[in-house]
């Protein structure tokens, strides 16, 4: 499980800003080689709203996934675990029972598994147009992501 810290175990050069996927005042700064996050709101961080945010990321049970580019690589982050998604790396997500099960594959090989309850996943009746399910389901909006056409490429670039 990543660890939620003080500013001495972030390193700055490393560091990347995460919005969270459930608050819009909520975010977060990520540092890939200690897995510790610290979480701000905006709100009261007014000196941290004009920096690139160069992902997401939602609490999903106990665990934090972040989707993020670091330098010029996109990557997922499950836990305390950091995946590179090349080209040839996708997911799936099912549902089986009353749970969620999120696959991500590299060709045949699964990387790694993650499964959830469906009883986390909130369930909104929005009027709004332009609000999808993946608005309330991370794993989905993740999953679109990684198996959409261009999608990967187009995701937290500005």
């Amino acid at each position: 499980m990543p660890s939620v810290s003080g500013d001495k175990t972030l390193n700055p050069e490393s560091t990347v800003i995460l919005q969270s996927s459930e608050r819009f005042d909520e975010i977060a700064e990520y540092d890939p080689l200690t897995g510790n996050y610290r979480f701000l709101s905006k709100s009261c961080n007014r000196e941290m709203v004009p920096i690139r945010i160069a992902g997401s990321y939602s609490r999903l049970g106990g665990t934090i996934v972040s989707l993020y580019w670091k330098n010029e690589d996109l990557f997922l982050s499950i836990g305390n675990r950091e995946f590179k998604i090349t080209p040839d790396v996708y997911s799936s997500l099912t549902q089986e029972g009353d749970h969620q099960t999120f696959r991500l594959t590299n060709k045949q090989d699964v990387i790694t598994v993650f499964t959830r309850p469906c009883s986390e996943i909130s369930a909104h009746l929005d009027p709004t147009p332009f609000v999808g399910d993946e608005d309330y389901d991370f794993l989905l909006f993740v999953h679109h992501v990684l198996t959409e056409e261009g999608r990967r490429e187009r995701v937290y670039r500005n």
